[in-house]
């Protein structure tokens, strides 16, 4: 009884499992598409290895000699459909957030001391910042503020 019982349920579960035969080269082989786009690159759609990363890209677009790459953590991975733009370094010199003292990060517009204070807290407990975007997981620094400040800052 215990033996036909054991059967069906074998049989059952065979039926039921999708019996599908997983290529390991194909998973190996799969690859991710970046946009690339701004004025300190040539613009366009490149094709790369999953899990590279920004450097990874970088050795492969073709850069202006004075391309600003300062806001990008290069060990950052991409992924499939990331949008990345390369503008050209700005005639002023950008705050980096993840090094600026309290007085640096008081000269950005609408920074005050207190705000500045939350940045250096923020990066003291969590560990610099790994990209621009994440400034605004800082209280009191929301999307409008953010958007004032990303062409002015680096990591």
């Amino acid at each position: 009884m215990f033996k036909a019982f054991f059967i069906i349920i074998a049989f059952t579960c065979f039926i039921f499992v999708d019996h599908k035969i997983i290529d390991i080269k194909q998973m190996e082989d799969a690859t991710i598409t970046v946009e690339v786009k701004g004025n300190g690159a040539k613009n366009g759609l490149y094709s790369l290895e999953k899990y590279s990363t920004i450097n990874d890209l970088i050795k492969i677009v073709e850069m202006k000699e004075d391309a600003d790459l300062s806001s990008y953590n290069l060990q950052q991975p991409l992924k499939s459909m990331d949008i990345i733009t390369i503008n050209l370094i700005s005639e002023f010199p950008k705050v980096s957030i993840n090094s600026a003292n309290l007085d640096e990060l008081c000269t950005l517009d609408g920074i005050k001391e207190k705000t500045a204070q939350k940045i250096i807290d923020y990066r003291n407990n969590n560990g610099p910042f790994q990209s621009l975007e994440e400034l605004m997981e800082v209280p009191g620094i929301g999307e409008a503020k953010y958007n004032k400040l990303k062409d002015k800052i680096c990591l």
